[in-house]
């Protein structure tokens, strides 16, 4: 009968309400708009593969299968935290292309199989001055919903003021991100050193990156050279490491970079010893940018390890000898060291850290390279 009558049987609510889960998720966690279930090919998709389930209306989806999943979420968020015994946090702000600030907080913890977990507990828009004591009672808002205010041990944030006079207010041991402190030596270090190379750098990526005849060139020349397609980088400061991304992409291409601007017949170049500068300024980088990628997991403890990387930085740029280095880049390896010692050189005193580092199995009283440090953690 089967094969004369088209017969559908009905689907059941619960492997409806499962699509409807799943829907909901994908729409999620892929960053999809709630609008994709009045798309009319997609609607023809799902009819194609399931005939007997029947697409959540958009209004569904917003008014009634996020706000549960939302809750049923936050339940076992809620839960989790409650078994944790202590709960650390990271906390930023930040204003979007339409001029909206916005502050998150983030929860990092041990649940009770000894596995580290993050949750973002709130991600909202900010329409406070951003002061210490407004930003101070967000945070302590959101610690009241998860009821963890107790439990708070340390807060991470950067280097900015009203964020180090919130934790101030709110009684939290504050540590200064590492990865931002290391991003402001470096920056500051390249202002002072290579900064006309680096502009000269920037305005050839803006030249590729504005013109689409000159990028098809660049293409078209990276073929018989053998090298990768590799698309331009353009630096951003408030981007950690933009700025090694730029130049050592720019180096991997130099051949291809420096026949296109001849065959275009463009005002800029660079010249031998510019190219000199990129290079060794590159290799003197990439420790730092190595750093920055270590320091910046979220599946692994970092607090510990800031102490070695430190000294790691510095030995590192002692194997660089001046004799060798053009004049900017010898300054450059000056001030990397400077900043270095500027904001990591006490970094043993704070006594979090050093309690962190003491507790690590790797590391211990050898992480130390001062030995009395250990014996006042």
């Amino acid at each position: 009968m089967t094969r004369y009558v088209d017969v559908h049987r009905p689907m059941s609510i619960i492997r409806s309400r499962s699509l409807d889960s799943q829907l909901l998720r994908m729409i999620c966690k892929e960053y999809h708009p709630f609008s994709l279930v009045e798309d009319n090919e997609f609607k023809e998709f799902v009819r194609m593969l399931c005939h007997s389930y029947t697409l959540p209306s958009r209004k569904t989806l917003t008014n009634s299968l996020l706000p549960a999943s939302y809750n049923e979420v936050l339940l076992e968020v809620k839960d989790e935290l409650q078994h944790a015994s202590a709960v650390s946090l990271t906390s930023d702000g930040w204003t979007n292309i339409n001029n909206m600030s916005f502050y998150a907080l983030t929860a990092h913890f041990i649940d009770r199989c000894g596995t580290l977990k993050s949750y973002l507990l709130e991600c909202s828009e900010f329409n406070e001055k951003h002061t210490g004591e407004n930003i101070a009672s967000w945070i302590a808002q959101v610690l009241k919903t998860f009821n963890i205010d107790f439990k708070i041990t340390a807060i991470v944030t950067d280097n900015a003021a009203n964020m180090k006079s919130a934790a101030s207010i709110l009684n939290i041991r504050n540590v200064s991100c590492y990865a931002h402190s290391l991003n402001l030596a470096v920056q500051n270090a390249i202002a002072k050193s290579i900064k006309l190379v680096v502009d000269k750098v920037k305005l050839i990526v803006q030249f590729f990156k504005k013109s689409t005849s000159a990028l098809s060139k660049l293409v078209d020349m990276q073929k018989p050279l053998n090298k990768a397609q590799l698309k331009l980088k353009q630096d951003v400061p408030t981007r950690w490491n933009s700025t090694f991304d730029m130049l050592d992409r720019v180096l991997i291409n130099k051949e291809p970079i420096v026949s296109t601007l001849a065959l275009l017949d463009s005002t800029l170049s660079l010249d031998s010893s510019e190219w000199d500068v990129i290079e060794h300024s590159v290799n003197m980088l990439r420790t730092f940018h190595d750093v920055t990628v270590e320091i910046s997991s979220e599946q692994s403890v970092s607090l510990s390890k800031t102490c070695v990387l430190y000294r790691i930085m510095i030995k590192k740029m002692s194997t660089f000898p001046d004799a060798s280095l053009p004049q900017s880049v010898r300054m450059l390896k000056t001030e990397l060291v400077t900043g270095l010692q500027k904001r990591f050189g006490s970094i043993e005193d704070n006594k979090l850290r050093s309690q962190a580092v003491l507790l690590d199995p790797r590391f211990k009283k050898q992480a130390f390279g001062d030995d009395s440090k250990f014996q006042l953690a």
